[in-house]
């Protein structure tokens, strides 16, 4: 998927999560916010150009949850879509310096771990925490 197709797929996203926020009333915590947009990413007719793999499908979730979110919400998903980043460089063979990736959560100062891959992952799957 071209970076141009990415962006309206990722806009389109955006749309149709803001539209369930308004049927909802309010902004919810940040987890559940993920899992509304992993879930609305599993529904093709969101999309002018469905996304062909499950990697470009977390992709666009997460790319329409960071427009979604601001402040330390999107420090943090950014936070941990580094790690994972990392994490996928490392299996792939390439060098990565986890000390730097990582550094400070060893010291508390991070938060936990939204869980955004499990979220995916249960959405995909059909599995809701409601």
């Amino acid at each position: 998927m071209n970076q141009a197709v990415l962006m309206i797929n990722v806009s389109e996203l955006k749309r149709t999560v803001e539209y369930r926020l308004t049927e909802l009333g309010s902004k919810p915590p940040l987890p559940e916010l993920a899992r509304i947009c992993f879930t609305e990413a599993q529904n093709d007719r969101v999309f002018m150009w469905s996304p062909q793999t499950e990697d470009e499908r977390f992709r666009l979730a997460c790319g329409a949850l960071l427009l979604l979110i601001e402040g330390e919400d999107r420090d943090r998903v950014a936070r941990e879509l580094r790690a994972l980043q990392a994490i996928s460089a490392a299996m792939s063979g390439i060098p990565v310096d986890f000390e730097s990736v990582f550094a400070g959560m060893d010291k508390g100062e991070a938060e936990a771990p939204i869980g955004l891959l499990k979220i995916f992952r249960d959405a995909s799957n059909g599995i809701s925490e409601r």
